[in-house]
């Protein structure tokens, strides 16, 4: 009896060193566990009598560990509750004080992870969301760079062919088109620095200037607004 009561000791011993094991496994497999746990626990009742309770705190920190926190805090003070009544019972104050004891531990211990791992899942969103903002900003660059840079260099490349042809014709004209070049080029740049700091402003007047060059570039005349808003009469504005 001796020996059977000394291998269960070591038996509940090992499930319950086994306990962070057990916790990477799925809800039933962990609740199969607790049940291993919870037969040897009363198997032992008969050998070593209602000492056998007196693991009432283990299994308490198991049910904490291995359960969600919505079973975990019922299910804990259910079983420290059956430990209090069978000590009462039995008139055995050490199993009394064990499953309060073991019932406080249990839940303390569900709470303090409940609120772990909501910390955890908050800091994850976080990131997540500071990722996900990093994307959009690299987004919006990305295609401001594209409408700025897209549109300058068609223009310096139209430009450019006139400049070709024109330069051995009408050198005059030419260098009135170098200098739109030049213009285009620093204006480019100018709204490049603008994107990057994300302080660019679409502006009418110098969308239209530039589509007015390119269009002048590639000799073609066009009517263009002068991008200006017009202005109503006073009585209007007023009334």
């Amino acid at each position: 009896a001796l020996v059977l009561a000394l291998a269960l000791v070591a038996t509940l011993a090992g499930l319950f060193v086994g306990t962070a094991i057990a916790a990477r496994a799925d809800l039933a497999s962990r609740i199969a566990y607790l049940t291993v746990f919870l037969v040897v626990v009363l198997a032992s009742t008969p050998l070593v009598g209602i000492a056998a309770l007196n693991s009432a705190m283990f299994l308490t920190v198991m049910i904490a560990l291995l359960l969600p926190a919505v079973l975990a805090v019922p299910v804990g003070l259910g079983w420290g509750a059956i430990v209090v009544v069978a000590g009462l019972v039995c008139d055995d104050t050490t199993a009394v004080l064990l499953g309060a004891l073991g019932a406080a531990v249990g839940v303390s211990i569900s709470l303090g992870l409940r609120v772990a791992r909501a910390q955890a899942q908050l800091a994850a969103t976080r990131l997540e969301l500071e990722q996900a903002i990093v994307r959009a900003e690299r987004e919006r660059i990305a295609r401001d760079l594209h409408d700025v840079l897209g549109h300058s260099l068609t223009a310096i490349a139209i430009t450019a062919d006139l400049v070709e042809r024109l330069v051995t014709r009408d050198p005059q004209r030419a260098l009135e088109q170098v200098r739109e070049v030049t213009s285009i080029a620093r204006a480019a740049l100018a709204e490049l620095r603008d994107t990057t700091t994300g302080l660019r402003q679409v502006s009418v007047q110098s969308e239209l200037a530039s589509a007015r060059a390119v269009l002048a570039a590639a000799e073609i005349e066009a009517r263009l607004p002068s991008g200006e808003m017009p202005r109503q009469p006073d009585d209007e504005v007023l009334g």
